[in-house]
């Protein structure tokens, strides 16, 4: 029984030393990745964010590139419009408030909710019908190779 105990207590110390470790491991790792960074920016803070935004556009595109590969370019695309239409909504609702127009804001938002919604459930058909059809088209492509 107190073997027991004793290494409950074992695994829990050896737990909490782990966590500690990794802690201390996280806080190096991010003080010399982010310390550089730190005086890059305030040394020169014009290249440090042109940088930064060149590699946020890099990332992006990479990022597009990657699911029009994976999806194809009609769903990808479709994804791309249902985000952009979010954004802009909340960007225009945002926008509008600050500019005390509170009847415009509910009409973009209203507007936003409507577009997003013939995009997410309007067009689930489309796709459906686009794959049936390629299937057909398939068949039909073997039957006359054969």
């Amino acid at each position: 029984m107190l073997k027991k105990i004793a290494s409950g207590y074992g695994k829990l110390f050896y737990s909490i030393i782990k966590i500690i470790l990794l802690a201390f491991l996280c806080f190096g790792f991010s003080f010399i990745i982010v310390y550089p960074l730190w005086k890059w920016a305030l040394s020169s803070p014009n290249t440090y964010s042109i940088a930064i935004l060149f590699l946020l556009v890099a990332f992006i595109c990479f990022t597009i590139i990657k699911r029009i590969r994976k999806q194809g370019a009609l769903i990808s695309l479709q994804r791309f419009a249902k985000v952009f239409i979010i954004l802009c909504g909340i960007s225009g609702c945002i926008f509008s408030v600050l500019q005390n127009k509170r009847i415009l804001a509910l009409i973009i938002l209203i507007a936003a909710f409507i577009i997003y919604g013939i995009l997410a459930y309007g067009l689930k058909d489309i796709k459906k019908t686009s794959k049936v059809e390629n299937k057909t088209q398939d068949k039909n492509f073997n039957t006359i190779e054969e």
